[in-house]
């Protein structure tokens, strides 16, 4: 089944270099899932062979199996090589938001290097908030590309300087007859810099994308240059089938502030770290769309396991409440759409895998006083990441001072549900909203 009929969303990584390949051939992505890989025209011969050959290595060494590679560098020869390359989609664009811009004279020039790194798909050349310019371009992509068979599939680009612009330019793309369209110039110019790094608005960046997907609902649609873990589920919700991401190189700390440039103790740290994140930030999310993470937050139990070691507090817990939701929910993870939250008296909030000591001390008026503030902050950060749609609370009196102040944190278009009345009651309601979500 190809992307666009699969309902996904992909996460792509921006990569101009042989390191990043490399890092990203290194990546253990799970089965059913896939990445995506963003380049640019204006790289060198050599990486566009690389990117050509991908996931199969430059050097004898190859990421995908661990040793030095037995097959000759030939893929058709390498079942792990292959199952790696049916997760990976490749897409390059002209480069020209790079400090050259785009070094190709035409499109004919242009698509010869798309042909030539073999991506899956290639991004016309657009023009930044300016809607007329990038539609006479598209007019122009498009004659050319139907011209002659190519090995790639058109990417037209929506610009502009409004909403309505936007709109506009992406309804004259469809007219053209593009079925694959990107959304650019979404980002804001860094001072001094000829990177665009940052979003200009949060809220124009979602009213864009949910105003095209209402006109198009079956519509392909690709974020350019918008990726952030923090923004995924709200692509999922959009239904955006892709967004490129170029912050994921740089998320790793250094071991040794003296390593030398080249020092290889220092690059596999630095590796392993970023492929690290990319596991435990990007790819442990689900990326079917319609899965909004929900949210319930409950007490910890009196009753716990006894065992003198650290164990995760979802395991440590063994009260009425944690018996009835392991019945509904398999993956405490929370990175599968469904996320709990724990209020403890000792430790505060507590996700279900943070590993705890067992202990004895019961919540009262004054530890939920002195809890509340550092809660806040954690569940604000929760749905600063999250932005939950659904979230149930089932606390008594004085776990809810704890919370103090949640009201402020999920906004209008979250549904609350609060449970109340005596423990056998609120199991029920417990019982009763895990059956009536969608977990799916």
């Amino acid at each position: 089944m190809s992307w666009e009929k699969e309902n996904k969303f992909i996460p792509f990584f921006v990569a101009d270099r042989q390191a990043s390949l490399r890092i990203l051939r290194g990546l253990d992505v799970p089965d059913g899932k896939k990445i995506g890989i963003m380049t640019h025209a204006n790289t060198s011969d050599n990486f566009k062979n690389v990117v050509a050959r991908f996931p199969c290595s430059e050097n004898e060494y190859c990421e995908i199996i661990g040793t030095n590679c037995p097959c000759n560098k030939n893929i058709i020869n390498c079942i792990p090589g292959q199952q790696y390359a049916r997760k990976i989609i490749k897409i390059s664009d002209s480069g020209v938001f790079t400090k050259e811009g785009c070094m190709f004279d035409n499109y004919d020039q242009l698509f010869e290097q798309y042909d030539k790194m073999k991506v899956d798909y290639g991004i016309m050349i657009d023009y930044l908030k300016d809607k007329e310019e990038t539609l006479r371009s598209a007019e122009l992509a498009l004659e050319t590309y139907r011209e002659e068979q190519r090995s790639f599939k058109l990417i037209g680009v929506a610009q502009g300087n409004s909403l309505d612009e936007y709109i506009e330019c992406y309804k004259e793309l469809k007219k053209l007859g593009f079925e694959h369209v990107a959304v650019g110039g979404l980002l804001e110019k860094r001072e001094n810099s000829v990177r665009y790094v940052r979003i200009r608005n949060e809220s124009f960046l979602s009213e864009v994308l949910i105003k095209i997907r209402e006109i198009d609902p079956d519509g392909w649609i690709f974020a350019l240059g918008s990726y952030a873990p923090s923004r995924h589920y709200n692509f999922l919700e959009t239904g955006v089938q892709g967004s490129d991401y170029k912050g994921w190189i740089f998320q790793y700390t250094k071991i040794n502030e003296n390593a030398k440039k080249g020092d290889l103790e220092a690059r596999n740290s630095r590796f392993e770290q970023v492929r690290s994140y990319i596991s435990n930030n990007i790819l442990a999310k689900k990326q079917s769309f319609g899965t909004w993470p929900k949210l319930m937050i409950l007490p910890c139990s009196k009753r716990k396991m006894d065992a003198q070691y650290k164990i995760p507090a979802i395991d440590r817990y063994e009260g009425q409440y944690f018996r009835i939701i392991k019945k509904y929910i398999s993956d405490f993870s929370n990175n599968d759409g469904f996320d709990v939250a724990i209020l403890s008296a000792k430790y505060g909030l507590l996700q279900p895998m943070d590993e705890i000591h067992d202990y004895d001390l019961k919540m009262n008026d004054s530890i939920a006083a002195s809890l509340n503030e550092s809660i806040i902050e954690k569940l604000a950060s929760m749905n600063k990441e999250k932005q939950y749609k659904e979230v149930a609370i089932n606390l008594g009196k004085s776990y809810f001072k704890a919370i103090d102040g949640y009201d402020d944190i999920f906004g209008k278009n979250t549904e609350l549900t609060i449970f109340e009345g005596k423990i056998g009651e609120r199991q029920q309601q417990m019982i009763n909203w895990l059956e009536n979500i969608s977990l799916s």
